[in-house]
């Protein structure tokens, strides 16, 4: 791969390791005002999110002794990115690469590698698809969370609302369900998602409660040991089996602030805590509190093999962690889209909506509604996903309507989603569209698999087959 000195996006130190400034702020994975607080999906009575937020206070301090190494290696990094920006041609070019002092590679895209015929697509229609009949309550999919396609053909599809895992034949037939709701072995609390790896399928919940392996065939192998306190957000293992997880830290109980999270690991060296990063800003609001800030910017986090990716996105730049160490840090070319009066008045209908069940609820949501402060522009891209190749998948941020407030684990969107793909080294290699009313869970070699919802919002998975030109 050959690399060319080009721009940086910003001049300002990267706001991924820096406080918030007004005017930007965190919400939830994705769309809504959820913050981390994606486990109260459903309870959804005013002040939940707040309850679910845990802060590093219940379980101590955290020391971070890296932290010193690290914002000398930031402001290195951003030095050396601002003299690439003076010095950069005009045209652009794939993509540039320099290491600075402190040995963090810097890695800027301003086109894709894959442009016109040569982008990767996926197929006209889904290859695969698996629609319970309507007319079986017990066959019907609800909450999905997790979809893995296995070796031998047979797809199998973490379904939270009955907390089990079933396995369906190529030709969409259910073959076995195992699991349930309980304390047993091969039973859950509350499923989260699901993860192949090897010869095993692993199914993880709401931690503490252990992730769950099992076999191709759904038969249970073992408990997989997890961060033995209450509060982190799982968001992958590595190769070697390591979880890894966010604990967020309220900063203020009352007033507007900036929550940070520890970004955590969890295996054979016990616990272990890599960063602190800002991840969620919380507007001061009379009579309910700080509440997450609408429309903002969150900590998004994505694990496998070796590494984690770590963004806050109010702006396009990821860091790259092996270890406890900063090895990487990947930008690309993005151009913020502001938040518009529409936007603003969209969302307080999407919060009306939200709250309408119940009149306490309501008030209080009008009173959300009322006192919210928006961010000046949207953020810079959303979640982010490691396909089995080990290739990044950064999706592009919502910013039109509808939205919704609702707190959902697995939000499908309802317009058609864009996501870059960045290679292992940080090149911004294609973009791929995929289609309205889906969201992915895996992304194989030749396929994206995830979860349905038809226009009566009843979920079905669908498998489409990918494109991959050279």
């Amino acid at each position: 791969m050959s690399f060319r000195e080009g721009p940086p996006d910003n001049k300002q130190l990267p706001p991924a390791f820096a406080p918030s400034t007004p005017g930007t702020g965190v919400s939830g994975s994705g769309s809504g005002v959820g913050g981390l607080a994606e486990t109260c999906a459903v309870d959804r009575a005013a002040g939940c999110r707040a309850r679910q937020l845990r802060t590093l206070a219940e379980m101590g301090p955290i020391e971070v002794t890296t932290r010193s190494r690290l914002l000398s290696s930031i402001v290195l990094s951003w030095a050396c990115s601002a003299l690439i920006s003076a010095c950069a041609p005009a045209d652009a070019e794939r993509a540039s690469a320099v290491t600075d002092s402190a040995g963090v590679e810097l890695v800027y895209s301003e086109i894709p590698a894959a442009t016109g015929s040569a982008e990767w697509s996926i197929s006209p229609e889904p290859i695969a698809e698996i629609r319970p009949d309507p007319g079986d309550s017990a066959a019907l999919l609800y909450r999905v969370v997790g979809v893995s396609v296995l070796p031998d053909g047979k797809t199998a599809v973490a379904n939270l609302g009955d907390n089990t895992i079933r396995f369906y034949a190529a030709t969409g037939a259910l073959i076995r369900k195992v699991g349930g709701s309980g304390e047993g072995p091969s039973e859950f609390r509350q499923l989260r998602g699901l993860v192949q790896r090897d010869s095993e399928l692993w199914a993880y919940q709401i931690l503490p409660h252990p992730a769950k392996a099992f076999d191709f065939e759904g038969g249970y192998l073992r408990s997989v040991s997890v961060p033995p306190v209450t509060g982190p957000r799982l968001h992958g293992f590595l190769a070697d089996g390591t979880v890894v997880a966010t604990m967020s830290q309220r900063i203020s109980p009352t007033n507007t602030s900036t929550d940070s999270a520890a970004l955590i690991r969890f295996g054979s060296v016990g616990l272990d805590t890599i960063a602190v990063l800002p991840a969620l800003k919380r507007i001061g609001i009379d009579g309910i509190g700080p509440e997450a800030q609408a429309l903002g910017p969150t900590l998004f986090v994505a694990a496998a093999d070796t590494l984690v990716y770590t963004s806050f996105s109010n702006s396009w730049d990821i860091a790259v962690w092996r270890d406890t160490v900063l090895v990487r840090r990947v930008r690309k070319a993005a151009d913020p889209v502001p938040v518009t009066r529409e936007h603003r008045e969209a969302y307080r209908e999407a919060l009306l909506k939200e709250g309408s069940d119940n009149p306490r609820v309501r008030q209080a949501y009008e009173t959300l509604a009322d006192n919210m402060a928006y961010p000046d522009h949207h953020p810079l891209h959303s979640r982010m996903m490691l396909d089995r190749s080990g290739m990044l998948w950064v999706n592009r941020p919502q910013t039109e309507p509808p939205w919704s407030e609702a707190v959902d684990y697995s939000p499908v969107p309802p317009h058609p989603s864009t996501w870059d793909v960045m290679s292992p080294e940080g090149e911004w290699l294609s973009t791929v569209v995929l289609p309205a009313r889906f969201r992915v869970l895996e992304i194989g070699e030749d396929y994206v698999a995830g979860v349905a919802r038809n226009d009566m919002d009843v979920e079905s998975v669908a498998i489409w087959g990918l494109n991959r030109p050279n």
